[in-house]
């Protein structure tokens, strides 16, 4: 049950970052090179202070959101499993307003649950 809720918070984490991707100035780059390096980092995280490498990436309602995990929520999410990537493919990007873009993608990786010790 508590891999499917760690799943879910994932995902939905995952999904989320889709809608915020934006073109704004405060977040320069190509979009599909902001989002890989977002997957990137967040298989990444050793420490729940990396939340804030996160945050980095992050707008809008989806960064409040992520900012108002708790310690333990974040590392439930992103420090208590090994999860490792195997690929990430980007399936579509459609431009939404002239500062945002809308991006589907497909994430594929492996997940192990480490051990209370590994905590």
């Amino acid at each position: 049950m508590f891999k499917d809720l760690f799943s879910k918070s994932f995902a939905g984490l995952m999904l989320l970052f889709v809608l915020a991707c934006s073109r704004n100035v405060e977040i320069p780059g190509d979009p599909k090179l902001r989002l890989n390096e977002y997957i990137a980092k967040s298989f990444m995280m050793k420490r729940v202070e990396d939340k804030a490498q996160l945050l980095a990436y992050l707008v809008g309602d989806v960064k409040q959101r992520l900012e108002g995990w708790s310690a333990e929520q974040f590392r439930d999410a992103f420090l208590s499993t090994k999860r490792n990537l195997i690929k990430a493919t980007t399936r579509e990007l459609k431009p939404i307003s002239a500062s945002e873009v809308q991006i589907t993608y497909e994430l594929v990786y492996l997940e192990e649950r480490k051990s209370a010790e590994g905590r």
